[in-house]
């Protein structure tokens, strides 16, 4: 059974009810349909401009000028695309927000989801570095590499 994408008002009210997933979902979404034209000196990528932004105001620190030009610039851009999706008219709404005063308006859920369960015993680079390592050295066939890298034991530093 294929695992269907949320819709996005599923998405908006995952993000009002705090998941990092959601805001994940409609921050990458923005960032590549409007990022590169809001960037501004010390906010690149858009995502880290938008969390300082919102941080500094939570501290109670003034604005700078640099975040009033990309604050500036975000709103024109989304006022531009706010009709091809949900998305761009909440973050548009939500920038406003933040802009009129209420600075809890983009205090999203950042951090990364934390998928739970025991730490890795291994590198997840380092285990496809020796995937890629079997193929093209050791002449072994894709099927055979994962066999062999399913079936090996791994050395664990105590």
């Amino acid at each position: 059974m294929a695992l269907k994408r949320p819709t996005e008002e599923q998405v908006i009210e995952g993000i009002l009810k705090g998941s990092a997933g959601a805001t994940k979902v409609i921050l990458n979404k923005v960032d590549s349909r409007v990022g590169h034209q809001v960037r501004a000196r010390g906010y690149e990528p858009f995502i880290v401009g938008l969390e300082k932004v919102a941080g500094r105001a939570a501290k109670g620190k003034p604005r700078s000028k640099d975040a009033k030009r990309f604050l500036d610039r975000l709103l024109s851009s989304l006022e531009e695309v706010k009709e091809e999706s949900l998305y761009y008219a909440f973050l548009l709404d939500r920038v406003r927000q933040f802009v009129g005063g209420d600075f809890s308006a983009l205090l999203f859920q950042y951090s990364e989801v934390d998928r739970g369960g025991r730490p890795r015993k291994y590198s997840e680079i380092e285990f496809a570095a020796f995937d890629i390592y079997l193929r093209d050295y050791m002449s072994m066939r894709p099927e055979q590499a994962i066999e062999f890298l399913m079936t090996m034991e791994l050395l664990v530093d105590d």
